[in-house]
């Protein structure tokens, strides 16, 4: 179970309702809010130490998935010029998958797999492609690398500026 705050919970719940909105089939897991957190503060806590922190690590897993540079360039963009709220809804995805394998205790290839499934799974509720399974893991391990890096959580740690779904 996480131990992030009601408040984070709400931010994380919040992005989650609204990256998922509209699918074409419901989300099949209970409380992913805490899945989500789970999934974070298997890194670092410093990750769900705020509300502000939970959508630094969103927007940097998503510009992961964007794959059009790093995160500098992910900033300079509008959000309706690339479609942001879709690759933060694929950053949900990718998480609820790792949280899920951090729960049943994986690690390494089974945790990159469990993370790809679910986000595989997002794709298909939502009525989407997926795309190539192959450039899925190495987002998922490029993810799971940001997400161990000390430097990320001190970042999202440090993060002074709530995002919002419009952002």
């Amino acid at each position: 179970m996480a131990s992030a705050n009601k408040a984070v919970l709400a931010e994380i719940n919040t992005w989650i309702e609204v990256m998922t909105f509209p699918e074409t089939e419901p989300l099949q897991i209970p409380e992913p809010a805490t899945v989500v957190a789970t999934a974070l503060e298997h890194f670092s806590a410093d990750f769900t130490s705020s509300p502000t922190a939970v959508g630094e690590a969103l927007d940097n897993i998503a510009c992961r998935g964007w794959g059009e540079g790093g995160i500098a360039a992910w900033n300079a963009e509008k959000s309706w010029n690339i479609g942001k709220q879709g690759y933060r809804g694929d950053a949900i995805g990718l998480l609820l998958g790792l949280g899920i394998g951090i729960g049943k205790g994986q690690n390494g290839p089974e945790l990159i797999a469990s993370g790809v499934d679910e986000y595989e799974a997002h794709c298909e509720r939502e009525g989407a492609d997926s795309g190539d399974r192959r450039w899925n893991e190495k987002w998922a391990k490029e993810t799971i690398d940001y997400l161990s890096d000390p430097a990320s959580a001190r970042a999202a740690l440090a993060r002074t500026d709530l995002l919002t779904v419009d952002d």
